[in-house]
């Protein structure tokens, strides 16, 4: 776990077994998160800064990576209503309004439950040990002029299912 002012992004993995209650995966993954400043003042423009969550698996064999379903979740972090409410607070309990999206110029938050037909479809195939990186386009609308200036932050956990 990083930590530091602004987004703060916390993972947690959940590892395990796909639908067959008998199957059992031999699958290791590590993820490498950003930490994110953001160093708010009342502007004008929309601002987004580019990010990526990297996901590295290890498999005892490349069967183990075959057609589960694979999960990615954030959490909702201080919004407790979730996305499209996600919002980071100061220290004296101002809000500012902030969104994860997984594309750029899409109206979908990325991060409520992020599926894929398979971990093979998500790394790819060939290997034992495979790597995908996630990109994170973080909008923080403009225009939130209630906002007083200074360092926001939002704690996330990143949970990896298949």
């Amino acid at each position: 776990m990083r930590t530091a002012t602004g987004l703060v992004v916390r993972c947690a993995f959940l590892l395990g077994v796909g639908m067959a209650a008998s199957a059992t995966f031999a699958v290791t993954c590590s993820i490498d998160l950003p930490v994110i400043n953001l160093e708010y003042k009342a502007i004008v423009d929309t601002l987004e800064p580019r990010k990526s969550i990297t996901i590295r698996c290890n498999a005892a064999n490349e069967s183990e990576f075959s057609t589960t379903p694979f999960r990615v979740k954030l959490s909702n972090g201080h919004a407790l209503g979730g996305a499209p409410s996600r919002h980071m607070k100061n220290g004296f309990g101002a809000v500012l309004h902030y969104n994860i999206f997984s594309l750029p110029g899409t109206q979908t938050p990325w991060g409520d439950d992020t599926t894929w037909p398979s971990v093979s479809a998500f790394f790819g195939s060939g290997g034992t040990q495979r790597s995908a990186v996630l990109p994170l386009y973080i909008i923080v609308p403009k225009n939130q002029w209630m906002v007083p200036a200074g360092q926001y932050n939002d704690s996330l956990e990143v949970t990896v299912s298949f």
